[in-house]
């Protein structure tokens, strides 16, 4: 792990690391940021989740949609982001695309036009369709990106010959503890040449990963990100 003078300890427990070759700060609000370019990276924020599961008639809480864009934007605001990138999954589902959740995006994203903000295409982007063009987001599939990473929603879409790719789609969580006090944490989490984000979505499950020699683990908590 690199130390970046001064820089880590001013992003709310985030930690300076090089990974693949490039000097990168993952956040405790669960997102990347890419030093050289100043740009944010984020994955499946699923927003709208709340208002699919209710209109299937599950009472679930409402709020999840703009509790998730506030992380996102703490997270711009704490970086000085001048890029935005969504690895997948804005929205959850077409459904998703309700009043209340359309209500809390929009004036998110016309805050932060000057980000130009661009979706990786996901798996549930598909399924929601075409966009609201007032959001000004613009979706394309997975690339190489201007800072000389490999973007992508799902970690098998990663090329192998490249020195890393940045995905999302797995949610990575990790259980930490023994068997009387065990925790399961979300995390970032390395697997050769792959780098996947949690998910940032607050109302979004997890997935455990099995980790294997070599692989590298970030455990995240409310305050700060830990190397494992």
């Amino acid at each position: 792990m690199v130390e970046i003078e001064g820089l880590a300890g001013s992003m709310d427990g985030g930690v300076a690391t090089r990974v693949g070759g490039h000097d990168v700060i993952l956040l405790a609000d669960r997102g990347l940021f890419h030093i050289a370019t100043s740009t944010l990276f984020v994955a499946d924020l699923h927003l709208g989740k709340d208002s699919t599961f209710r209109r299937h008639g599950v009472p679930v809480p409402t709020g999840s949609t703009a509790g998730t864009l506030c992380r996102v934007e703490k997270m711009i605001r704490t970086t000085d982001a001048r890029r935005l990138v969504l690895l997948g999954d804005l929205f959850h589902s077409r459904s998703s695309l309700s009043r209340d959740s359309l209500n809390a995006a929009r004036p998110f994203f016309q805050r932060h036009r000057a980000l130009h903000s661009t979706l990786i295409l996901g798996n549930h982007d598909r399924a929601v369709g075409i966009l609201p063009a007032d959001l000004s987001v613009k979706v394309v599939g997975p690339a190489m990106d201007a800072s000389g990473l490999f973007c992508a929603h799902q970690p098998d879409e990663i090329p192998n010959k490249i020195d890393l790719g940045l995905c999302g789609h797995l949610h990575p969580c990790i259980t930490v503890g023994d068997q009387n006090d065990r925790i399961r944490l979300r995390c970032f989490y390395r697997d050769g040449n792959r780098l996947v984000l949690p998910a940032v979505g607050d109302f979004t499950g997890g997935h455990r990963i099995r980790r294997r020699a070599g692989d590298q683990v970030w455990a995240v908590t409310e305050e700060t990100v830990l190397p494992l």
